[in-house]
């Protein structure tokens, strides 16, 4: 089953709200233990009328983007449809997924990217990434996006119930030629980005970038053209780690960050023995996705990513 990851738990754990925090997620996501029963229900009766999706999606999955959607059961159709649609639409991402792999190996010397296990008092998840100082000709962009959407995977796979994400860049290493060698890959970012917004269960509540140097509007104006309105107004540019208590409380923050947790370097480290535990499950998904034969209307990539669809142009000042 697609769900079943019991076995792959290794590592870093995801803790859950706490009984306090539960209450305003709940609250939150819309959902108490009848309607999570019904529109679990409502769902199962409909994916079992799907033939081009896949038929090992279980309850955990079905959970997961049912609370990211709030329980708004028609977007977690859609959702759902999207997210098997992109691991065809998107190829270069989801195809030869080994954790193992020295593909994977060299993104994850490039960035670290890690999970807080404990939620913040209004029960957002925080994820922090850091793009580490490493040569122009080492930096593969599509290495580092694959690396990037196989977490957000096993998120999909492990996440208790939240109330939104926090997503914290740390671009103290970031440098004109690094924002240059993004903007060439300007395409795939579009891509990944939609596919965030329209095929992850996620719910983001704020972006923060830490240590922005002075050059930082150019690029954040390039991510900003490519979101949707309302996640535009929700970024928090810092200069340095100070203020970003002001978000995220200490105590749950890595030491590096003048929290009370552990170093970055020891979260990074566990979420890439928890990446290598899955090595199996990526083998298995590489034929879990859309069936083009039998899906009566079928959304191609140019559907999902064209201009006149999910696309926008570049307006850059």
């Amino acid at each position: 089953m697609l769900g079943e990851n019991t076995s792959y738990k290794a590592a870093m754990t995801l803790y859950g709200p706490k009984k306090k925090e539960l209450e305003l997620v709940l609250t939150e996501i819309n959902e108490n233990q009848e309607t999570l029963e019904q529109n679990i229900s409502i769902l199962r009766n409909w994916l079992a009328c799907q033939p081009h999706l896949p038929n090992c999606i279980d309850d955990q999955i079905v959970r997961v983007f049912l609370r990211g959607c709030k329980h708004n059961v028609e977007r977690t159709k859609r959702k759902i449809e999207s997210y098997f649609t992109g691991r065809i639409a998107v190829p270069e991402l989801f195809s030869n997924r080994d954790p193992c792999s020295s593909e994977i190996k060299m993104a994850a010397r490039n960035l670290n990217i890690y999970l807080l296990p404990e939620l913040t008092p209004e029960g957002c998840r925080v994820t922090i990434h850091s793009l580490k100082n490493v040569e122009i000709d080492q930096l593969d962009i599509q290495a580092i996006i694959k690396y990037i959407m196989m977490i957000a995977d096993i998120r999909v796979m492990e996440e208790t119930p939240i109330s939104g994400d926090i997503f914290v860049f740390d671009i103290q290493d970031v440098t004109l030629a690094h924002c240059t060698k993004m903007t060439s890959a300007i395409n795939l970012l579009r891509k990944t980005l939609i596919l965030a917004q329209e095929a992850y269960p996620q719910r983001l509540k704020e972006i923060h970038i830490l240590n922005a140097p002075s050059f930082i509007e150019w690029i954040l104006n390039i991510f900003r053209s490519l979101m949707k309105e309302k996640m535009r107004n929700r970024f928090h540019v810092h200069t340095n780690y100070e203020t970003l208590t002001d978000y995220v409380p200490q105590t749950i923050l890595p030491n590096e960050y003048g929290g009370n947790g552990k170093t970055a370097q020891e979260y990074h480290d566990n979420w890439l023995k928890k990446l290598e535990s899955y090595q199996e499950w990526f083998n298995k998904q590489e034929s879990v996705k859309i069936n083009e034969k039998r899906q009566p209307h079928y959304k191609t990539s140019n559907d999902m990513f064209g201009y006149e669809g999910a696309f926008r142009s570049l307006n850059i000042d």
